[in-house]
């Protein structure tokens, strides 16, 4: 079977991690299924350095240009890792790719959307989801549950302002290219609509391969 790419993307404390480990663990137990796990940024050992960076807590202003350069830097070397793992017939499974970016570096962060486009183009190319689903929570239930992470393990982007949180959270709900998923669901049920998704998917993939 050809490879399949499927993004999981949202605001901090959406679930998205959660129900990319829930459908991994589910694909995994299939016979014929090959899984890769990766998270953007990082992915690779050089990708995965450039992340500490970007995350690091630090007293320093960091420059919107700078930042959406680094994400980029680390996102070129990670999509040449998710190609060769499709062309192998993987299923990829990404926490965040280049819609994190518009949300977080364009809607929250100002820049440009044209600086975006053009990076995207040059570090992506033909690199692309075939599916992405979009966790949607409301901003409080962003914050009820960051309270409820009390502090631990927090990067630089997790403290960002409500107003930053927001306008991440507007962004994803005026996109039309994600499958909305109601994020104040259980887990389970939740998991369950992703993986009948992921499912027809694969069938459809597999027919094609047959043609």
């Amino acid at each position: 079977m050809a490879g399949l790419f499927i993004v999981f993307e949202g605001v901090d404390f959406s679930g998205k991690t959660t129900q990319l480990r829930l459908l991994a663990e589910r694909l995994y137990r299939e016979p014929g299924n090959f899984v890769h796990v990766t998270r953007e940024p990082g992915g690779t050992p050089m990708a995965g350095e450039i992340r500490k960076t970007i995350l690091a807590k630090r007293d320093e202003a960091v420059d919107p240009v700078t930042e959406l350069l680094l994400y980029n830097a680390a996102r070129r070397q990670h999509a040449h890792d998710i190609k060769e793992s499709l062309d192998h017939g993987f299923i990829v499974l990404c926490d965040r790719f280049t819609q994190s970016t518009r949300a977080y570096q364009m809607a929250a962060g100002k820049c440009r959307e044209e600086d975006i486009d053009y990076l995207e183009k040059m570090v992506v190319g033909g690199c692309k989801p075939d599916l992405t689903f979009y966790l949607k929570i409301s901003l409080e239930e962003c914050l009820a549950r960051k309270a409820r992470a009390n502090g631990s393990e927090l990067d630089r982007k997790d403290l960002e302002g409500d107003r930053y949180k927001q306008a991440v959270i507007d962004y994803y709900n005026s996109s039309s290219s994600m499958l909305t998923i109601n994020g104040h669901q259980d887990p389970d049920i939740i998991a369950e609509q992703i993986y009948m998704t992921v499912r027809n998917a694969i069938r459809c993939q597999k027919l094609n391969d047959s043609l």
